[in-house]
């Protein structure tokens, strides 16, 4: 190879990796449903096909009196290893930065290709809340270079995307007579947790006996698993999906009963 080709082909990697392209990193919120009185708590979570040696992710809880931030822990976080790590977020103070640095070593240490749980922000409602959706976002400060990133082991800056959540206070409906315990209408709930790794837990609810078949679908339309299938009494059902032998990916479940069918989407993250 010529020199000057060589010089170029060269320079011109060393662009790509500088600029991070071709390396894919995502940060996603989860969306947890809770009731008053209730302690609970929200995952953050990271998904990187690159190794990574640092994560930087300024985070917004938005504003309610019935949602107390008690703590951030890294308990079950993917960033196992030389790091440390540092969570400004409080409750006097809901915009702050999610911080993982790796501590002075040779090797730089990393984390795991593949992604998973970064941390967990612990909270507790009120016992009179009120019903609210609580976004959980990303915050951009360009003039002090307050913005979510990432780097690998050679120091190369990535710039995660991004997908908020938050949290939804339901109050229970209270029961007025014998018949207000039963449901309404037929339907299909959002699997709980999502993400989810490996167990998920998914309610469905029917307005009268009937017969049903709950079925698991990988994005190809191929049909993994039946959860449930046969008679069922009105009422509320839950059937617990244990995904520990699939990959990560976007799975859809599917109720067929004779009142019709509903399909919702899910994410499990490993």
């Amino acid at each position: 190879m010529p020199i000057r080709l060589f010089a170029k082909t060269l320079l011109f990697f060393t662009l790509l990796a500088a600029a991070g392209l071709g390396q894919t990193v995502s940060v996603q919120v989860e969306t947890k449903d809770v009731g008053p009185a209730t302690a609970s708590y929200l995952r953050i979570f990271c998904n990187n096909d690159v190794r990574l040696a640092g994560l930087q992710i300024p985070l917004r809880i938005g504003a309610n009196s019935d949602i107390i931030i008690d703590s951030v822990s890294f308990q079950y976080t993917i960033a196992t290893g030389n790091f440390l790590f540092k969570a400004q977020v409080t409750d006097a103070d809901r915009e702050g930065f999610i911080n993982i640095v790796p501590n002075l070593a040779t090797p730089i240490p990393t984390f795991p290709t593949g992604g998973g749980e970064i941390c967990r922000i612990h909270f507790h409602t009120t016992t009179f809340a009120a019903d609210a959706f609580v976004p959980v976002d990303t915050f951009y400060h360009p003039t002090l270079y307050e913005e979510l990133n990432a780097s690998d082991a050679f120091g190369t800056t990535i710039y995660p995307s991004f997908a908020a959540g938050g949290i939804k206070i339901r109050q229970a409906t209270p029961v007025e007579d014998a018949n207000a315990e039963i449901p309404k209408q037929f339907s299909l709930g959002q699997n709980f947790p999502n993400p989810f790794n490996p167990n998920t837990q998914i309610v469905f609810s029917l307005k009268q006996s009937d017969h049903i078949r709950l079925d698991v679908y990988d994005v190809a339309g191929h049909c993994l698993i039946t959860l449930a299938e046969g008679r069922y009494s009105f009422g509320e059902h839950v059937v617990i999906w244990d995904a520990g032998s699939q990959p990560s990916g976007v799975y859809f479940y599917r109720l067929t009963t004779n009142s019709g069918v509903l399909t919702r989407k899910m994410l499990l993250i490993k």
